[in-house]
């Protein structure tokens, strides 16, 4: 398979531009268990709500990407990864740790990566080794602070009252199934279905996103749990390591 070129220009953090979305993708499934909630609330019932509990999700994730935009339009990608999601509920904080393997792209070795935000703070920390030669020295750790976020109780209080108060949509597979449109936020919308047993625990996450930027990408993602845990994680999840080295702001007004 060609690489495309959007993979060899440094864009939002110097690293190539799929493997950021590839992150975004990650995030937004941590994003999904947050919505989804799992928590200990025993009841049986196949129209109980969902419940926002602090969680650690582990399981398998696939993705198919489209390049909607030149000069890459028509071409695609597909990743596979094996990743931990922590969510605690009071901060809204998220942590995905993941293996990504692109599969298209003659790319064998899996790379790791991490992906923190910080809802309070409206940071947005990346941590990945770069699976390709560039004659550009590349930060291993970038950043970027989301402007016009709203502040975390404003999202915490949303959340609550759209997740707590919502019966599921129906059923699937012999779990409840909720189907939520996502909003216009940054140029992405699309559509983000989860699937949870009747103890709230979460089984599978689905989602079609279309990335309406320069770039105008299509991506679909299936996220599939293999273990999850209830509690509150350790706080210090939510910082980037000292390992990590020092940590880099990305170019503001990046995509």
């Amino acid at each position: 398979a060609r690489l495309p070129t959007r993979f060899l220009s440094p864009p939002i953090s110097g690293q190539p531009i799929s493997m950021e979305r590839c992150q975004l993708l990650l995030v937004l499934a941590g994003l999904a268990v947050a919505l989804s909630g799992c928590g200990g609330d025993e009841k049986k019932a196949n129209d109980t709500p969902a419940k926002l509990t602090s969680q650690t999700v582990t399981g398998g994730f696939t993705a198919h990407e489209t390049f909607a935009s030149l000069p890459d339009a028509g071409l695609s990608a597909d990743f596979s990864a094996q990743l931990t999601a922590y969510f605690d509920a009071d901060t809204l904080n998220v942590r995905v740790d993941g293996q990504v393997t692109l599969k298209d792209l003659n790319v064998s070795e899996p790379q790791n990566f991490s992906v923190i935000v910080n809802t309070g703070e409206k940071r947005v920390t990346m941590h990945a080794a770069l699976w390709i030669e560039t004659p550009i020295k590349v930060p291993a750790c970038t950043y970027r602070i989301v402007e016009g976020a709203p502040p975390m109780e404003t999202i915490k209080g949303l959340l609550k009252d759209k997740l707590e108060t919502r019966k599921p949509d129906g059923m699937e597979g012999g779990y409840r199934r909720w189907n939520l449109d996502v909003p216009e936020l940054v140029g992405l919308t699309g559509h983000v279905s989860m699937d949870l047993d009747d103890g709230n625990g979460l089984r599978k996450v689905y989602e079609s996103l279309r990335m309406n930027s320069t770039i105008g990408t299509e991506a679909e993602a299936t996220f599939a749990a293999s273990d999850v845990k209830v509690g509150k994680p350790d706080a210090g999840l939510f910082q980037a390591p000292k390992d990590w080295g020092e940590c880099v702001e990305a170019p503001r007004g990046a995509a």
